[in-house]
Parts: structure tokens; sequence; C-alpha cells
């Protein structure tokens, strides 16, 4: 594919692209209570749910309503990437990302009373 003349992008800018989101999507599925994972959660709701102190059938809403903001998100987050470009946009979601499993990490070191 012949570079557009004009556009000069340094080769290791993106020399280590697909590891990083290898990387990224494992250590995603890893981390399963934190990002409510869809795909891992079934199992674990009979354990979750007693640590929490809820019901199993409540804490079963929670990946339906996962993808609900997910799907109400991205109609919202796709024009503002359209608008300010698509680096600042993910930029902005991996900081949200690590702002909310921080508060999250907090949150379960914390004793119970």
């Amino acid at each position: 594919m012949a570079a557009r003349e004009g556009i000069v992008r340094p080769v290791w800018a993106a020399a280590g692209l697909v590891p990083t989101l290898t990387v990224a999507a494992f250590v995603n599925h890893l981390n399963v209570i934190a990002h409510l994972n869809v795909i891992a959660w079934n199992p674990f709701l009979p354990f979750i749910a007693e640590a929490h102190g809820i019901g199993i059938a409540i804490l079963g809403q929670l990946p339906a309503l996962l993808l609900v903001l997910s799907a109400v998100l991205g109609l919202v987050i796709g024009p503002l990437a359209d608008s300010y470009g698509y680096r600042p946009t993910m930029v902005l979601s991996l900081l949200a990302v690590a702002a909310s499993s921080s508060r999250h990490d907090r949150l379960a070191a914390e004793p119970r009373v």
C-alpha cells in the first residue's frame, strides 16, 4: 500500500499497536469483576451475590444494564470522536476506565461493617 504524499508516520509509532491491543484485551478478560465482563460473569453470580449480600436475580441484571449503557454511550461518543478526533476520545475513555477501576479497587479494599 503506497503512502499518501505529505503524510509521514514513524514506524515505531505503529510497531507496538497490535501487542498493546492484544495485552489490553487479555487483561480485560481477566478483570471480570471490575468491568462486569459479560463473557465470564454468570458462573460467579452466586459467589458475588453472597459476598455483597444481594440477590442473584438483581445481580444478573447488571450485564444487561452494561450492554444498554454501552449502546447509549456509543451513540454519544461516536459523534464526539468524529468532532474532536479519535485519539483524544480514546485517551479520555482510557482515563475514565482507569479512574473507575481505581475507585472500585478502593471500595473493595475498605472493610465492611
